[in-house]
């Protein structure tokens, strides 16, 4: 994929856009995890598993008492799914781009 770009000096040129990369310059998400929080118990494994620190745990219980996990930097992750490999309550689904 190309995008025009205008250069200081004269006519717009096609500039070559990365594999992963947006029209923006910033890098695409490679995947994205929905965790159901509504059965995450907050043992924590996903957290530990994921490689790129995408998930932690609130700060607040829930009506349950636990502290469930969430994704706060979605944008690092890779689509890798340890994260729900590890999960015992099967709580993370993964979508991996292609």
């Amino acid at each position: 994929m190309t995008l025009k770009t205008k250069g200081a000096r004269g006519p717009a040129k096609a500039a070559r856009l990365l594999p992963g990369q947006n029209p923006a310059g910033a890098p695409s998400p490679k995947g994205r995890i929905s965790i159901r929080r509504d059965i995450c118990k907050g043992c924590k494994y996903c957290v530990l598993a994921c490689p790129k620190g995408v998930i932690e745990l609130d700060a607040k219980p829930d009506a349950a008492g636990f502290l469930a996990a969430r994704a706060v930097r979605m944008e690092k992750c890779t689509g890798c799914a340890l994260c729900a490999r590890m999960c015992p309550e099967v709580a993370i689904e993964v979508w991996a781009a292609r």
